[in-house]
């Protein structure tokens, strides 16, 4: 039945490039190349979560040595999804872009910003342990909490697209932060691997936890600035998909002690 429809699917493309000709009065050579141009972008991307777990499927099935596997529950659900997969391509490939070029780019741009959005990431959660180290040394208590303060600060500013430079007054930077600048940490890209996006949620997890415990310090520290500066920077976007790593942050079990803490 997958042959079948991998047959349908070619037919169907021929079809559309046909039309594609006699419509336009291109060259087949024209049309062909544009054709070409996709199913190449195509073998160059890496396959998302979607298409490896199907992939997956079918290994399974196959192991499991089936007679006839394509009328088991199982072997129907990875037939639908192969059909899935199947039609999103051949839509690919009929649809009306010519310039495949353009695509391309787009997709290497995206991943680019993904490259320096994780690098900045890495370089924040990289500062925040620098600045815990050194504030575990024989600094005093408050003076050690404000020390990771500032890189919190840089943290709030790159997610709200704020630049003030060289402040040194956390109420004049929460003052001048717009709440209609916050954003999710994925805003603005589309179209990468996703590898690149495993690795910026790790990252970004990571970062967000070593905020969650720097406002737990400064809560027990009865550091108010403190306070301030690492709950503004959790004014951010947070998806559906995000519960989880709320979770994992403890946000919640903190916050309860920060108003704990106000409360008495």
């Amino acid at each position: 039945n997958v042959l079948l429809e991998v047959w349908r699917a070619s037919q169907r493309v021929m079809e559309r490039t046909i039309k594609q000709k006699q419509e336009s009065g291109l060259t087949f050579e024209e049309v062909g190349k544009s054709l070409c141009q996709k199913a190449e972008l195509l073998m160059d991307l890496k396959p998302n979560k979607y298409c490896l777990a199907v992939a997956d499927s079918l290994i399974i099935v196959e192991e499991q040595g089936f007679k006839d596997w394509s009328r088991t529950e199982i072997g129907l659900d990875v037939q639908q999804d192969c059909f899935k997969i199947l039609s999103e391509v051949v839509e690919f490939l009929i649809c009306p872009i010519q310039n495949v070029n353009i695509l391309r780019n787009e997709i290497f741009r995206f991943t680019f910003v993904s490259m320096l959005r994780l690098a900045g990431f890495r370089s924040f959660h990289s500062l925040l342990h620098s600045s815990n180290e050194l504030a575990s040394s024989k600094l005093p208590p408050l003076t050690s909490i404000n020390l990771v303060s500032a890189p919190i600060i840089h943290v709030l500013n790159s997610l709200r697209e704020i630049a003030l430079a060289n402040s040194a007054n956390y109420f004049e930077v929460l003052s001048n932060v717009s709440p209609s600048g916050s954003g999710h940490y994925l805003e603005g890209i589309f179209g990468v691997s996703s590898q690149i996006l495993g690795a910026l949620q790790i990252t970004f997890d990571s970062l967000y936890e070593c905020i969650t415990q720097h406002l737990s310090r400064c809560t027990w520290a009865g550091d108010r600035d403190g306070q301030i500066v690492s709950l503004a920077a959790w004014g951010i976007l947070v998806k559906p998909e995000d519960h989880a790593f709320l979770n994992r942050s403890g946000i919640f079990r903190v916050l309860q002690t920060v108003l704990d803490d106000a409360r008495n």
